[in-house]
């Protein structure tokens, strides 16, 4: 049996948005969010499930986050450089950053708000040491 290909949506407009992944989404991601625009949205998005009688628990939630990862703040701070910012730019409240402690802690806050799936995102391409990293450190992640 074929299944559909899942249908993510994204975004940040605070009427269509909504609307459209109530109608149509199996996936809300919050691209890029500050913290404390994440629940906000995704009770905008929950009630917009309600409004056409869509139940909001069959709406997957997921964010996508530039990551600085490393073993230490040497290792962050020069992945933030590669990419034209200091240490102190990154480390911002919005971007993933630090060792396998530091991702673990954020991650566990998107979890309590109830974001199932977060997207890493890398900027510099040419770091596969970063990728190597995370592989070592997403395991160990709670699921």
């Amino acid at each position: 049996m074929q299944h559909p290909v899942p249908v993510i949506i994204g975004g940040k407009g605070p009427k269509r948005t909504p609307d459209l992944v109530a109608r149509f989404a199996n996936e809300y991601n919050l691209g890029f969010p500050e913290d404390h625009e994440i629940a906000p949205r995704i009770a905008t998005v929950r009630a917009a499930c309600e409004r056409i009688g869509r139940d909001p628990a069959t709406l997957k939630l997921s964010l996508a986050m530039s990551t600085f990862a490393g073993r230490d703040d040497a290792d962050v701070a020069r992945r933030a450089a590669a990419t034209g910012h200091t240490l102190e730019q990154v480390r911002d409240g919005v971007n993933i950053v630090g060792d396998a402690a530091e991702i673990a802690e954020r991650i566990d806050v998107y979890r309590s708000q109830g974001i199932e799936r977060v997207y890493f995102q890398l900027l510099d391409l040419q770091d596969v040491g970063h990728v190597e990293y995370l592989g070592e450190v997403l395991p160990g992640l709670p699921r």
